[in-house]
């Protein structure tokens, strides 16, 4: 099974992934062809992500990507934390055709809550959400040290539910990242995860021409 490969291996295979023919062979791509804006702010790169919303090769590209995964997971449902995944939780949801839910942050919602507080993270859905025998997707915009993740994934099991897959487009590769996500991260957890883009720190330079599809 995939999740069993080494990482190594892992990004091999991610690499030789397809969508209308085209491999999609560099996994700093969304940098590369300024897919993505960014700001420096001293010294340290903060990724746009949402601009991926306003390409839609690309933002198809992940849809399709993730719907592909949902299924092969067996997952019944999906979900996402507010605000910046929830363009990618209903696209794949309504690829999918699987019900979603999205993750509060603690004191948006009216009524009986569950709550999770794990570091910085304190989120909450609702009492009435019963995922008892589901098995969940996890959707975020990108894992940097993957504590967001984790937290939403203890509030989902909470509810009853199975987090068998982290997806994200991107995942961040910066020494401080991956190092808290050593930290962080149990081996069980890192190896659930699913992305298609890694992004450094320092923005490579750019690619001229397009992409034909």
């Amino acid at each position: 099974q995939e999740f069993g490969l080494s990482k190594e291996d892992r990004r091999q295979k991610e690499n030789g992934r397809k969508r209308h023919g085209r491999v999609m062979k560099d996994r700093d791509e969304l940098a590369a062809k300024q897919v993505l804006g960014y700001t420096r702010l001293k010294g340290v790169t903060f990724w746009k992500i949402t601009d991926l919303y306003k390409d839609s090769y690309y933002f198809g590209y992940v849809v399709d990507e993730f719907a592909r995964e949902v299924r092969r997971q067996g997952c019944s449902w999906v979900a996402a934390p507010a605000p910046r995944a929830l363009p990618i939780l209903g696209a794949v949801a309504l690829k999918a055709g699987l019900p979603a839910c999205y993750i509060h942050k603690a004191g948006e919602l009216p009524g009986e809550t569950r709550s999770v507080s794990e570091g910085p993270y304190k989120l909450e859905l609702p009492v009435s959400l019963n995922l008892k025998g589901h098995k969940i997707a996890l959707i975020d915009d990108g894992v940097s040290s993957g504590g967001s993740m984790l937290a939403c994934a203890k509030l989902l099991e909470q509810a009853g539910g199975e987090v068998v897959v982290y997806m994200a487009p991107v995942m961040y590769q910066y020494a401080a990242a991956k190092a808290a996500r050593e930290a962080i991260l149990p081996p069980v957890h890192q190896a659930k995860i699913f992305t298609l883009f890694d992004l450094g720190d320092t923005p490579p330079p750019p690619i001229e021409g397009t992409l034909a599809l």
